[in-house]
């Protein structure tokens, strides 16, 4: 396991001012050293969205008795993540058990039927995961879309979200 790390770079001013800055970092300078953390752009929106008719035996409905492989798969999609940039292990677990655990209890509102899980189709395991909540009469809130890293990429967190049971 792994998770991402700062960067401190001891090195001079002028090596710092002729460095290439990594796109998506923020890149500064003091103590002689530079300092490289990622930069974390939280965006607000809201969406309209439209269920598809879609038929999949692998986007299925939140099962609360699957809840600790909910954590397990939250985890596995943060651990190394700009989210969570030095954070230990041990406080990304934590934070994924809250998380879920949140869910459930309606502490940012109540769990939506339109929540979905995906499961990979051979093992069954939980590889994405579109948790909906009310959050008032006619507000619907998307609260957690995730996929686990081996499974990105493959429009998983596109479907999972517009997939009609």
């Amino acid at each position: 396991m792994r998770t991402m790390k700062s960067k401190h770079i001891s090195m001079s001013v002028e090596e710092f001012e002729l460095m290439e800055h990594p796109f998506g970092w923020k890149a500064e300078y003091f103590s002689g050293k530079g300092h490289l953390t990622p930069r974390e752009h939280h965006v607000r929106t809201q969406l309209t969205l439209a269920p598809q008719a879609a038929t999949s035996d692998w986007i299925v409905s939140v099962d609360s008795s699957l809840k600790e492989q909910m954590i397990e798969t939250f985890f596995e999609a943060f651990e190394d993540s700009v989210e969570f940039c030095d954070w230990s292990l041990d406080d990304i677990l934590a934070h994924a058990r809250k998380n879920i655990n949140n869910y459930f209890q309606g502490v940012r509102g109540q769990p939506h039927p339109a929540s979905k899980m995906a499961l990979e189709p051979n093992s069954q395991r939980i590889i994405g995961l579109a948790l909906f909540v009310q959050k008032k009469e006619e507000r619907v809130d998307l609260d957690l879309l995730l996929v686990q890293p081996s499974h990105q990429r493959m429009g998983i967190a596109t479907r999972a979200p517009a997939h009609v049971s």
